[in-house]
């Protein structure tokens, strides 16, 4: 034996697994020692048998978790019934989340993972040098990131004079109902950013995607606040659960006469 093996600990090999903790709701309830064998198992059974519906996603959600199947099933009629789907849980604030009976507050980090993963996902599909040559990636993506918001958020994709991709930035967050938005900022961001086109975007947490006519007269003064500097504004979409409104699709894009701002005087905010 060398020196160096003497002076090494002894391993008892009987001990080497730790079990998992009973009620116990740290991180270990997630990536605890059995991890990899419940994983493996529940990916084997997804590729076997497709998943019909909501529940069985979050289920083997659950269990690749390493949440025991009784808990996981039971969990999981508590989840689907809370947020309607697996794509509602990824969404859903942290706080919510551990208000769910038996839901490990260690788990919230795999929830935020996942969904941060599909978010950029979608964005990846996205076509940078030509941002609406596909326009359904687009929505696809704003989805992912807006559509079961609780709040509403105000987001401006800033776009080159032959539509390539410069940024996405949340501009605004406001209350279920209502986002401050300073047409001047939106502006000025666009020449830092030396954009030639925008889309603006902005979600309804109610679900509904139909333009209020605040929504209208907002995205009117922004387009009056950037045409001064020779920014077009392509779109504003509105997105909602599974739908989404476009005004230029709906002839809404225009300003019309009572939105114009006075001669002299400056676009009017909306408060």
């Amino acid at each position: 034996m060398s020196q160096r093996e003497a002076t090494l600990p002894r391993i008892n090999r009987k001990n080497r697994t730790r079990k998992r903790p009973t009620g116990s709701n740290d991180l270990f309830d997630v990536i605890g020692s059995g991890w990899s064998r419940i994983a493996l198992s529940e990916i084997e059974a997804a590729e076997s048998l497709p998943v019909k519906d909501d529940y069985d996603q979050i289920r083997h959600f659950l269990r690749v978790l390493q949440i025991p199947e009784d808990v996981a099933a039971a969990v999981s009629v508590n989840l689907k019934a809370r947020f309607g789907s697996f794509s509602g849980l990824l969404c859903a604030p942290n706080e919510a989340l551990t208000s769910v009976p038996n839901f490990p507050t260690g788990a919230i980090i795999a929830v935020r993972l996942v969904q941060e993963a599909a978010i950029r996902i979608n964005r990846e599909r996205i076509n940078k040098k030509n941002v609406l040559a596909d326009k359904q990636f687009l929505l696809d993506y704003l989805t992912s990131r807006l559509a079961r918001e609780a709040v509403e958020q105000f987001r401006v994709i800033f776009l080159s004079d032959d539509g390539g991709f410069l940024a996405d930035e949340a501009q605004a967050q406001g209350t279920v109902n209502h986002t401050p938005v300073y047409p001047r900022e939106v502006a000025r961001r666009a020449m830092e950013l030396r954009a030639a086109n925008l889309i603006l975007v902005h979600n309804h947490p109610s679900g509904d995607p139909t333009p209020s006519g605040s929504d209208i007269h907002m995205t009117h003064q922004i387009m009056y606040a950037t045409r001064l500097i020779g920014v077009d504004i392509l779109d504003h979409l509105v997105i909602g659960k599974g739908r989404y409104a476009s005004l230029k699709e709906l002839g809404l894009l225009e300003p019309v006469i009572e939105d114009r701002p006075k001669r002299g005087g400056k676009p009017k905010i909306p408060g």
